[in-house]
C-alpha cells in the first residue's frame, strides 16, 4: 500500500528545487519527522516552501466527478482513501500511479508528490509516466 502526500511548491520554491528534487523531498522529510518543540520553526519553514489546497473547491470537484462520499473528512473508493487538507492532500491507495494523480496535475501543476516510506517523490508537471 503506497501512502502519497501531496503538496502544492510555490512556484519560486520550485525554480530552485526542479533539477535538485531529493533536497526538497529531504527538507519535507524532515518537517514530517519534527519534534512537537520545533511545531513553529515548521509551521514557517512549510510557508516559505508550500501553498495551501483550496479545501472546499477540491472536495466538490471530488463529489461532483467521481461520486465520492467522505465519512468524516476522509473519501473512501475502491479499498483507497484521500484525506484533502489545507496544508496537504494524503492518498493512500494499492496502486502505484493512481488516476487522480492527473486530476491534480490539472488542479496545480507544481504539486510535489511524496512517499516518505518508499523514498518516492517526483514534481507533477514531469512527466512521471515516462519516468516510471
Amino acid at each position: 500500500m503506497r501512502k502519497y502526500y501531496l503538496f502544492v511548491i510555490r512556484k519560486e520554491v520550485y525554480e530552485i528545487y526542479k533539477h535538485r528534487p531529493e533536497s526538497l523531498f529531504r527538507t519535507l522529510k524532515n518537517l514530517y519527522h519534527l519534534e512537537k518543540d520545533d511545531f513553529e520553526y515548521g509551521f514557517s519553514l512549510y510557508h516559505q516552501l508550500c501553498e495551501t489546497f483550496d479545501v472546499e473547491r477540491l472536495e466538490q470537484y471530488m463529489i461532483d466527478k467521481y461520486h465520492l462520499e467522505k465519512k468524516g473528512n476522509i473519501f473512501y473508493y475502491e479499498n483507497n482513501y484521500l484525506l484533502i487538507k489545507p496544508s496537504r492532500v494524503i492518498l493512500k491507495t494499492n496502486v502505484n500511479m493512481p488516476h487522480l494523480f492527473i486530476d491534480f496535475k490539472c488542479y496545480n501543476r507544481l504539486i510535489f508528490v511524496v512517499d516518505f516510506d518508499m523514498y518516492d517523490y517526483f514534481f507533477l508537471c514531469d512527466d512521471y509516466n515516462q519516468i516510471r
